[in-house]
């Protein structure tokens, strides 16, 4: 399909790469990130042909230093051993002992998640993360996010890490448990690719849920017609960070 094909004209390639292959209109995540693969490939080889950093080719850049952050500080920070499905420890003060080992490394932002385990320290299973969670859970996360703020202050930001695991009403609840922390990001709060897997009807109904906390009651009040007509636009429903 593409062999023989001037790498130069990537928006032709990729437009070619989706239209003609069939699956790819239907965003299937094994096809997509094929095509992913391949025009990062054609940016790799114009950049070359350049001689030039790929910046230079997209725009410019505006900065000479990005800002970074500490992650997945559930597992710890430092430890001799990382474990996927299992904390390395039970008590909350685990994750403040964490944050504070990052903040001494000199990191002004951490991230982490509170609900990856259960209180046990085991890999929280996905019955147990969607739909309403219950309460000793979200104690339970309430309190891994208290003493993560409590460990650090003010000074330092935080993301909160939620790698897809629930569906749209449990992490409301989430954000609401943890909306009087100060936290900076609310990340992957549903599935990632929301082309493939819930779409933007799955993401809007968290920006429903959500919007009088993010937009102010007061705000709502005055611009009523206004707030609705935003929500009624299905192409810019909400903001996701990732």
């Amino acid at each position: 399909m593409l062999i023989g094909m001037n790498p130069f004209w990537n928006e032709v390639i990729w437009e070619k790469m989706f239209r003609q292959s069939f699956w790819a209109q239907g965003n299937g995540a094994i096809v997509m990130a094929a095509i992913s693969a391949i025009d990062i490939a054609i940016w790799d080889i114009k950049a070359k042909v350049a001689e030039a950093p790929l910046y230079r080719l997209l725009g410019g850049k505006h900065r000479d230093k990005l800002r970074c952050y500490a992650s997945q500080l559930q597992f710890g920070w430092g430890v001799d051993k990382f474990l996927l499905f299992k904390g390395q420890s039970v008590n909350s003060d685990f994750y403040a002992e964490a944050v504070q080992k990052a903040v001494a490394e000199g990191y002004d932002a951490i991230k982490t998640n509170g609900m990856r385990f259960d209180k046990n320290g085991n890999s929280l299973p996905y019955t147990a993360s969607t739909g309403s969670i219950s309460r000793d859970m979200m104690k339970t996360v309430e309190e891994r996010i208290k003493v993560t703020q409590e460990a650090v202050g003010d000074g330092i930001d935080i993301i909160i890490e939620n790698h897809a695991m629930t569906d749209a009403s449990t992490a409301i609840q989430i954000g609401r448990l943890v909306r009087d922390y100060g936290i900076m990001f609310y990340v992957h709060i549903i599935q990632p690719d929301i082309g493939n897997c819930g779409g933007i009807t799955e993401a809007k109904k968290i920006c429903d849920a959500e919007i009088c906390v993010s937009c102010g009651q007061e705000f709502l009040e005055e611009n009523t017609q206004h707030t609705k007509i935003f929500l009624d636009k299905k192409d810019v429903p909400f903001q996701y960070t990732y």
